[in-house]
């Protein structure tokens, strides 16, 4: 049996709004804990499982991008993710996938 139930259009609207508002807001918190936030040495550390030593041979060859204030070192998290994928390598699945199937 099918269950039916009447609800007024206002009703109806706003229980949208409600929904998307809600939904509107765990988007942009997770936009802006991924795209603007910043780390210090030993968060940057953790997040990339490295030892802070050697963060900080990275950054005295620039080979890790970095923000310097004073003596304080910062990483942006989304630079980060970008610089890791820098390193990446194609599987050989991925090159035939590139190249057409051959």
């Amino acid at each position: 049996m099918n269950d039916v139930i009447v609800i007024s259009k206002d009703e109806l609207e706003r229980m949208i709004r409600a929904s998307l508002k809600e939904v509107l807001s765990e988007v942009k918190e997770v936009k802006q804990t991924t795209e603007d936030e910043f780390l210090d040495l030993q968060g940057a550390a953790k997040y990339l499982k490295l030892k802070v030593t050697t963060i900080y041979g990275y950054t005295s060859q620039s080979q890790i991008p970095f923000i310097k204030r004073g003596k304080k070192l910062y990483f942006e998290k989304s630079k980060l993710e970008e610089w890791l994928k820098e390193g990446k390598h194609e599987s050989i699945s991925e090159i035939h996938r590139r190249l057409g199937g051959k």
